[in-house]
């Protein structure tokens, strides 16, 4: 993990590798949830990325927390390793992967996890770096909380995670990383 700072809150940036995942499970989750085995990689990437940003936030983070995601693919990965197996036959289908193929049941999971009691919400996003989009969803951030009182504070974050050869195939430029960070 390489550390920046952006504004005045530590920007937490996660090199995401299947390979990683394990090894910073082990150091970041006291418990695995009871559906990790199951959950698709982008699910398990944002809660290794709450638990970090957790960490570090401290003190600084409403029991109303809420988790916003900006993402470019959302969760493009898993759609397509969901299609995959129905090519053949519908009776194929995995319905493990079916359950992922909606990006805000990524941070759905994490929320739920870290007893997020604030809003969740998921973004498409077109801004052409992920420094770019994660301006954009903290400035999304900020105006929800200037807006309404129920969320007090908020784990932002942007995700995008595409299999190598996938990106290959589908001639994507995408660097696998994700930014943390929050805002109260």
């Amino acid at each position: 993990m390489n550390d920046i700072y952006n504004h005045d809150k530590k920007i937490i940036t996660l090199n995401l590798d299947k390979i990683i995942i394990e090894s910073l499970s082990s150091k970041l989750l006291p418990l695995k949830p009871k559906r990790w085995g199951r959950m698709d990689i982008l699910s398990k990437f944002i809660i290794l990325g709450c638990a970090q940003t957790l960490n570090e936030a401290k003190d600084e983070l409403k029991p109303e927390t809420g988790l916003l995601l900006a993402t470019k693919y959302g969760s493009l990965d898993t759609d397509i390793k969901y299609a995959q197996t129905i090519s053949t036959s519908i009776n194929e289908a995995s319905p493990i992967l079916f359950g992922y193929t909606l990006p805000n049941i990524a941070i759905s999971e994490a929320a739920s996890l870290f007893n997020l009691r604030g809003s969740v919400y998921a973004t498409y996003s077109n801004e052409s770096s992920k420094e770019d989009m994660l301006i954009s969803i903290i400035e999304k951030a900020r105006l929800w909380l200037r807006s309404q009182n129920l969320t007090r504070s908020f784990i932002v974050c942007v995700v995008d995670f595409i299999d190598k050869n996938l990106q290959k195939q589908l001639t994507l430029n995408n660097s696998n990383q994700a930014l943390f960070t929050w805002v109260v």
